[in-house]
């Protein structure tokens, strides 16, 4: 989305610092886009509040749901690119109508929605799990920690928005699932890689226990 007078704001910031939600919005307008940054977060979440989306990329697009140009309606957008990877984006209230032209993509008319943007996987039930868990983001994190003797716990509460009936799926790193209780989260096929952290993995739940037998 083009503001013609752009700005930033951050709103909010979790007290472990895990995340921060950023407001981009128009002076003297109601438009607004809000995005809450979760470190390990599945999917980009963008909530659009009296808005029209345009996206772009340096990549080109090849192809969106199989057109090659034209207008789309729906809820759920397979974006090709030509450096071999296909993103997702999703909608969570409703569909939308986008125009693909010039290598982007424009919307027809301002939206109200939560619009979530993911990387498409190679392997089928993984694609799955994105679409059954897409209608549910993180915001934040709460931190608790318990020590007893020379074992320790250490909790993330995950803060939630959109359809709290569903469990989130959210990325661990290596150092998270090594110490993962099996009785608080799930692994599942859903992979990306980190810059400087290596494989980064889907786990579902929306609690993470995490277990230190030794601290000594």
């Amino acid at each position: 989305t083009e503001f013609s007078t752009q700005k930033f704001e951050i709103i909010y910031v979790d007290d472990p610092g895990f995340s921060l939600t950023l407001k981009m919005y128009q002076e003297n307008s109601q438009s607004s886009i809000i995005m809450p940054i979760v470190r390990g977060m599945a999917y980009v979440t963008f909530e659009y509040n009296s808005a029209t989306p345009k996206i772009s990329t340096t990549h080109a697009i090849l192809s969106v749901n199989g057109q090659t140009s034209g207008r789309l309606t729906g809820k759920r957008f397979e974006i090709v690119l030509n450096n071999q990877q296909t993103w997702i984006l999703y909608t969570l209230n409703g569909d939308i109508t986008l125009e693909f032209r010039e290598n982007q993509l424009f919307g027809t008319q301002s939206i109200t929605n939560v619009l979530r943007l993911t990387k498409k996987q190679s392997d089928s039930y993984a694609n799955s799990l994105l679409d059954t868990h897409v209608s549910v983001y993180p915001i934040g994190c709460q931190l608790k920690a318990d020590v007893t003797d020379s074992k320790g716990a250490y909790t993330f509460i995950w803060e939630r928005k959109g359809d709290l009936t569903k469990t989130l799926l959210h990325y661990t790193l290596a150092h998270h699932r090594q110490v993962m209780s099996s009785n608080s989260a799930t692994g599942t096929p859903i992979q990306s890689q980190s810059s400087s952290k290596g494989p980064m993995i889907g786990y579902i739940g929306n609690v993470w226990i995490m277990i230190e037998n030794s601290l000594s």
